[in-house]
């Protein structure tokens, strides 16, 4: 697994945990923004970025066993948490196995339920398209419902970063996390025995987990603030750095 520390080893620990189908390069902004304050680990999930897989087939479950391996190789008994998109899905299976070793969370663009049907179906076709298409041209269609139409119009160097992020990873990575999202349980009955401080992010235009999902788990979790993050689709963390970061530093 390929990880990488920023910030004062003795500061508070924060884990950032990236999303679907990019790696620890999506958090460039958070890192700077943090690590004045504490002492921020990215990764890269298994088969993405830099951290291999040997069998390309796991589940999410694995991917769990994968952050609370890393914590406990640096040693950290407690450390906030903040997930975006699939790293929300592990963020809140992992509160629900192992919720002592969380201090906060923060659940950015990222939802409670487990795939629907019609969410599977959609997963499958995302595997016949990397399959017939290839990385390059699956990246392309995936921003065009992960950003907004402002951003993918106006901020060019932006794009062309995610989509540099995509193709790197791997024809293998890219269809092993989309078997593991496949296989995530829900975690909507747990979310009111959470009982750390918890921070929901998401962008007002994100198509992907829309706002009304981040509303359910902002209802669902004792006490928990949500932030919609103007101007911005599902890569709120990217779209509108500033405001992401302002609200992620207030929590």
């Amino acid at each position: 697994m390929a990880y990488q520390e920023h910030g004062d080893v003795d500061s508070p620990p924060v884990v950032l945990i990236h999303g679907f189908p990019f790696s620890h390069k999506m958090w460039e902004h958070q890192v700077l923004a943090l690590a004045a304050r504490y002492r921020v680990i990215t990764y890269d999930l298994r088969g993405l970025g830099e951290s291999l897989d040997e069998t390309n087939h796991f589940t999410l479950e694995i991917l769990v066993d994968d952050l609370l391996g890393l914590l406990d190789h640096l040693q950290i008994r407690k450390a906030a948490m903040v997930g975006f998109s699939m790293g929300g899905y592990i963020a809140l299976r992992a509160m629900e196995r192992e919720s002592t070793r969380f201090s906060m969370l923060v659940l950015a663009d990222t939802q409670s339920a487990a795939d629907s049907d019609e969410a599977k179906l959609k997963r499958t076709k995302a595997l016949r398209s990397l399959q017939q298409a290839g990385i390059d041209v699956y990246g392309d269609e995936f921003l065009k419902s992960a950003i907004s139409s402002a951003t993918l119009e106006t901020k060019r160097s932006l794009v062309a970063n995610l989509k540099s992020m995509i193709s790197s990873n791997s024809m293998a990575g890219l269809r092993g996390a989309l078997f593991a999202m496949m296989s995530r349980t829900d975690t909507t009955q747990s979310l009111s025995s959470i009982k750390v401080p918890t921070l929901v992010v998401v962008g007002s235009e994100d198509r992907i987990t829309p706002v009304a999902q981040s509303e359910i788990l902002k209802k669902s979790i004792p006490n928990a603030r949500l932030a919609l993050i103007a101007e911005s689709g599902h890569m709120s963390n990217l779209e509108n750095p500033e405001a992401f970061n302002s609200a992620l530093l207030s929590s």
